[in-house]
């Protein structure tokens, strides 16, 4: 056998390795086979406080309720606790104008999911949408029920990523029954601006220059010196601040 074909298998295999390497840790979490995803993602990694807290939820009708709520970013819901104890979805999200839980305040965009707000300036918000999104599966997933018995009150959901568009998912069952095959999660944020409107906007050089129209080429002339990385946090809000300077001059 010639060096080569004794080298290219060799070759091979440590690719292999290389590339499930990488996968993983593109992953912050895997949930393996035959194990439970609730139980297997810390809590303080599925919701966005380490505890439910006192907040408010304000309406259009200009009403609003007092309740004890936190985010999870594993269904992409906004949560309370009733009288009795029991974890329940917020309904009738498209009721809502805002939410506040603490000093930290929520806007619901329709197809966008929540949103909380990050930092203010005199004519937009900046908000993130934070996910811990299901990217991938050991196995093929089936297309669960969407009308399956549901615990605890939460409603049938949407789909968690990627990796499952163009189905229906009840996640209440997948996330809850042992996985059929190892599962991969990240956890993601993405940034939205909301305008004095409150009207949502993903983060584009277009969306900027459309919301501060009267400073094109300054805001252009920035963009192209400092590139800023719309999925950055830090980039966002300076280039944010600076157009804000611009409109107060």
């Amino acid at each position: 056998m010639s060096a080569t074909r004794k080298i290219l298998p060799l070759l091979i295999f440590w690719l292999t390795i290389s590339v499930c390497g990488l996968a993983q840790n593109k992953s912050d979490f895997v949930v393996n086979k035959g194990e439970v995803v609730i139980q297997m993602i810390p809590l303080e990694e599925r919701y966005r406080f380490p505890q439910f807290e006192p907040g408010e939820v304000y309406f259009r009708n200009n009403t609003f309720i007092k309740a004890t709520l936190n985010y999870n970013l594993l269904y992409g819901e906004m949560q309370f606790i009733n009288h009795q104890g029991d974890t329940l979805a917020l309904k009738g999200e498209y009721r809502t104008k805002l939410i506040t839980i603490g000093k930290h305040v929520f806007f619901y965009a329709y197809k966008t999911g929540y949103l909380e707000v990050v930092s203010s300036y005199p004519q937009v918000k900046l908000a993130k949408k934070q996910t811990m999104e299901l990217t991938g599966s050991e196995v093929p997933l089936k297309s669960y029920s969407m009308d399956a018995p549901l615990i605890t009150g939460l409603e049938s959901y949407g789909s968690p990523g990627s990796v499952l568009k163009g189905e229906d998912w009840n996640l209440l069952e997948l996330y809850t029954q042992k996985a059929p095959g190892d599962l991969y999660f990240e956890k993601k944020t993405t940034y939205i601006i909301i305008d004095k409107n409150d009207r949502f906007y993903e983060v584009t050089k277009a969306t900027v220059l459309k919301l501060f129209p009267k400073h094109k080429k300054a805001i252009d002339a920035y963009i192209n010196e400092y590139n800023p990385d719309f999925n950055l946090r830090n980039d966002v809000q300076g280039l944010l601040a600076f157009c804000s300077q611009l409109d107060a001059q």
